[in-house]
């Protein structure tokens, strides 16, 4: 790999182990159409990782893809898109069917190869949502720039075509607290049929009954947020038809059509993903077993690196996990996948230098003025050093994130575009956002009060 001369183009951060991270990043290399990313960078940011591709290929996987669906029916295609999902959940609880127990550690080795064959496809399906944001969702951006009312459109365009799994589970929840139901009895219940809410990874926990109370905590009025969600949800749908009829160039219309779909596919993948990590912890709790580490340190360990040690009988080395667990850096070259226990992050990339930087820039997602205090939250787990009335800075917002968007005063984040989620549920709180910053979360600190402007897309810090 050439690093002096090669330019990489970020497309997410989020807090993944080896394994998964390393399953995600070899997308877009098996023999297909989009075969066309052989190179990639998995690099440690902070508490995160960054995904990295080569520009020049993430450019070309770009166009080929957008060719690719402006040939489809879209409502067929976004069928065929989400049955890639369900039948994902169909084949994690099928796998799992298999007492593992029994097996050798070679046949274990199998079902580790197994699950492996599973996930690289499903990676490729996971990173399409991603590829529409830059292609189809850019040019979305460039062309409703003529509207004057921009941002009721985007609004109209962006609200899903259906409810998601996360959402729905929120507004079971708020239905739960408007009758009264409530009872420790009825939100176990509730907790346990929705674990697999914040599992990314193995490494992560299971939503429980303490979650559940918490959030009850965040929810001051059910009633009226369920009326004000479906009430909107009915009005944004219906001015989108009106919209799409209005259109008179077929061009433009499969255009809008496409981002509209995929704002619900993206979010969608949650759905899916997140239960399929959660439903596949029996087969990992015997692989820790058999190499004598907990489940979760399993995921410090590539896929072949676990079979191998399957088949030859061995134990983990809990020194590497350590030192994995402290810093890891994956470089895929030519599709081959190499892991090392450090950052590598000096090495590939040229870091712009934040320490002084005092404004970020962005994409206003929902417009508005205000000034207040930076709340910078990554994952769940940081949720509770977050106070009503803070700008929330993030990388990206998930489902998850709702109950804090709600007591934001502002949210500010480093990716995105229309059809992310923070962009969309901004639009439906009527809370100031700006979006793809790249940098936020760098060039701000917990606690700086900044001057947001979200007309502009531009965050400053204050000086007293």
């Amino acid at each position: 790999m050439n690093k002096p001369t090669v330019t990489w183009k970020k497309i997410w951060a989020r807090k993944y182990s080896p394994f998964l991270g390393s399953v995600y990043n070899r997308v877009f290399s098996r023999p297909n159409q989009f075969a066309v990313c052989k190179h990639k960078l998995f690099l440690p940011e902070g508490k995160l990782h960054g995904s990295y591709f080569r520009e020049d290929e993430w450019d070309r996987l770009v166009q080929r893809y957008f060719a690719f669906l402006r040939k489809q029916n879209i409502p067929r295609y976004a069928r065929q898109y989400e049955k890639i999902f369900t039948d994902s959940v169909k084949w994690a609880r099928q796998f799992i069917r298999t007492d593992f127990s029994r097996l050798t550690n070679r046949e274990l080795a199998k079902s580790l190869q197994a699950l492996l064959d599973f996930y690289y496809p499903y990676g490729d399906a996971q990173y399409l949502a991603f590829v529409v944001l830059e292609g189809p969702g850019r040019n979305l951006e460039a062309e409703l720039s003529r509207y004057p009312n921009k941002a009721e459109i985007l609004r109209w365009v962006t609200t899903p075509y259906k409810i998601t799994l996360i959402v729905k589970a929120h507004l079971e929840l708020l239905r739960l607290i408007k009758s009264k139901q409530t009872d420790k009895k009825m939100l176990l219940n509730f907790s346990t049929r929705y674990a697999w809410l914040a599992k990314y990874d193995n490494v992560d926990r299971d939503y429980t009954l303490r979650d559940v109370q918490k959030e009850i905590k965040s929810i001051k009025n059910p009633a009226q947020e369920l009326h004000a969600y479906y009430a909107e949800r009915r009005k944004s749908l219906k001015q989108y038809r009106v919209f799409l009829r209005s259109i008179k160039y077929r061009s433009f219309k499969k255009l809008v059509e496409l981002v509209h779909y995929f704002s619900y596919l993206k979010e969608m993948r949650d759905d899916y993903r997140r239960q399929v990590v959660h439903i596949l912890l029996p087969f990992w709790e015997e692989v820790g077993k058999r190499l004598r580490i907990s489940y979760r340190d399993t995921s410090f360990y590539l896929g072949e690196e676990l079979i191998a040690l399957l088949q030859y009988g061995r134990r983990a080395d809990k020194r590497l996990i350590v030192a994995r667990k402290r810093a890891f850096s994956l470089v895929i070259d030519n599709n081959k996948t190499k892991i090392v226990a450090k950052d590598l992050s000096p090495e590939y990339l040229i870091h712009s230098k934040a320490d002084n930087q005092r404004e970020v820039h962005g994409q206003p997602a929902y417009q508005g003025k205000i000034h207040g205090r930076v709340n910078i939250v990554l994952h769940r787990d940081e949720f509770k050093k977050f106070k009503k009335g803070d700008i929330l800075v993030t990388v990206m917002t998930h489902p998850e994130f709702l109950p804090i968007m709600k007591s934001a005063r502002a949210i500010v984040t480093d990716e995105g575009g229309i059809t992310c989620h923070a962009a969309i549920v901004s639009r439906e709180l009527k809370v100031p956002c700006i979006i793809g910053t790249r940098v936020a979360t760098q060039v701000f600190k917990d606690g700086d009060i900044v001057e947001l402007d979200a007309n502009e897309g531009v965050v400053r810090k204050v000086l007293y």
